[in-house]
């Protein structure tokens, strides 16, 4: 008695990969008939539904079903031979087949015919690609104008498809593994960019805090005087708590707002303000308790400065550091130190002067200033 090959794990592979792959390749070949003759004769879109010309319902005139009448206008326009009209359906019995008895083709094994029909059933989907390729896509596309087209040498998609298929099966395990060797090497490679990309953005945002820190506070006094009378470690624990407060808040103010659209400048004197409240927290070593509001937009628009620079974000910034200098260069005078400012509609109204520019244009008139001035010095 013959073994039933459902018992036999290598036939049993063997068998329902066949079968699944022949179904797989058959039903392709039906949407390629049904499908390339709707795109070709598709007038547009209502909404709803697609709008067909009145060619295609002549096409589907041809057989009452619109599978078999798509058939035969590709057998009426040549691009298919009785024979492969006839294979067609050949093909069609075989799919019907396995689905319906696919127990019954893995328990006594597929047809023995599977095989030579499968290479039949590819080389016909092949050459109504090709057809179409030829005949319609490249017609149509400009890129291809004056161009002689060597027609062996395209390749359709069910070509692309097969070889990557064949080389999967590949018995040489290093050809068969090519795929898989490739995308862990891209994705390596990826995945070691985004982790460099991510250092350097770490390190940056360091360097720029430093030199935030050293801009904001060189000059502002912002210290009292028990900072002086505490042990030198005990100072430098609470400086390192402030700083932390600073940078946790504007770092994700900028993950979340600025490096995703351009604030307004209200919303941007809320961030200063809210910036200025949470300095409070810290009241124990500065002086007036707070961090004053100048000293805030210091912190918050040099530190955007330095971002939008940098390429860290690519919106720019709605405001730049207001300072002694660049009031003197395009306001011929201070209007009010930065270090003592604590009135937000002083700041406002200083920011908003008509010397500034457009006030779209802001962060891009001080940065061509402050680079003026240190070209001069220069």
């Amino acid at each position: 008695m013959k073994m039933p090959e459902l018992f036999d794990p290598e036939k049993f592979k063997d068998n329902l990969f066949s079968a699944t792959l022949f179904i797989s390749y058959y039903e392709s070949l039906k949407d390629l008939i049904i499908e390339n003759i709707q795109t070709f004769f598709c007038n547009g879109f209502d909404g709803e539904k697609e709008i067909y010309s009145e060619e295609y319902q002549k096409v589907l005139e041809l057989d009452k079903k619109p599978e078999n009448a798509c058939l035969k206008w590709h057998l009426n326009e040549k691009i298919i031979d009785d024979k492969d009209y006839e294979n067609y359906h050949k093909f069609r019995k075989t799919r019907n087949d396995l689905v319906h008895e696919l127990l019954k083709n893995l328990i006594n094994g597929v047809p023995e015919s599977i095989t030579q029909d499968f290479v039949e059933l590819m080389n016909l989907k092949i050459k109504i690609e090709k057809w179409w390729i030829l005949e319609f896509e490249i017609p149509i596309n400009p890129d291809f104008d004056n161009i002689k087209i060597d027609e062996d040498a395209i390749i359709t998609p069910t070509q692309s498809i097969n070889g990557m298929i064949f080389t999967l099966l590949s018995p040489n395990k290093e050809e068969a593994n090519y795929f898989k060797n490739r995308f862990e090497s891209d994705h390596s490679i990826s995945n070691s960019k985004a982790e460099l990309d991510r250092e350097k953005e770490f390190f940056l945002r360091n360097e720029f805090k430093m030199l935030t820190l050293s801009a904001s506070f060189a000059r502002a006094n912002i210290y009292n005087d028990f900072v002086k009378n505490i042990k030198e470690t005990e100072a430098e624990k609470k400086k390192a708590e402030l700083r932390k407060t600073i940078f946790e808040f504007i770092d994700n103010l900028i993950d979340s707002h600025y490096s995703k659209t351009k604030v307004d400048e209200d919303g941007h004197i809320r961030n200063i303000l809210e910036l200025r409240k949470k300095s409070k927290k810290h009241a124990e070593i500065l002086n007036e308790g707070y961090l004053k509001f100048g000293i805030c937009q210091k912190l918050l628009n040099l530190y955007l400065k330095y971002h939008w620079c940098s390429g860290l974000i690519d919106f720019e910034p709605p405001h730049f550091p207001l300072d002694r200098l660049i009031q003197e260069k395009k306001l011929k005078k201070v209007l009010d130190n930065w270090t003592d400012l604590d009135n937000p509609e002083t700041y406002k109204d200083i920011i908003n002067n008509p010397l500034f520019g457009d006030p779209d244009k802001l962060a891009e008139m001080e940065l061509t200033t402050y680079n003026q001035i240190n070209r001069n010095l220069g």
